[in-house]
């Protein structure tokens, strides 16, 4: 069998690490099964891609994501602020200040 090398991030090669010896896999086999999860839940008939797309860039409300679409969209939104420029994040901030004022809880929401 042959391999690619890639790189992750620390936070996934640390939580891989572990779950490979809870699961007894190589790291690299956690990241794979992890990876073929992914693709099989992208593929199912009770998940769309698009949805969740449409909901980050704020096209529709995350609320009508569905229960196997919001906690993708909530994986997807923390890795887009991560790498998020200040411009972007402060433009968030302000969104979540309007949420706030608006009475919604914004720690219900995940932010």
């Amino acid at each position: 069998m042959s391999s690619t090398s890639i790189r992750v991030s620390d936070d996934l090669s640390k939580a891989s690490r572990a779950e490979a010896r809870l699961m007894h896999r190589s790291q690299a086999g956690q990241i794979e099964y992890w990876a073929r999860i992914g693709r099989a839940i992208e593929h199912s008939g009770q998940f769309d891609y698009q949805h969740i797309a449409r909901a980050l860039k704020a096209e529709i409300p995350v609320d009508e994501l569905s229960a196997y679409e919001k906690p993708v969209f909530d994986a997807m939104h923390d890795e887009a602020m991560r790498h998020a420029s200040s411009q972007e994040q402060n433009a968030h901030e302000r969104r979540l200040e309007q949420l706030r004022q608006a009475g919604i809880d914004t720690e219900a929401l995940g932010d």
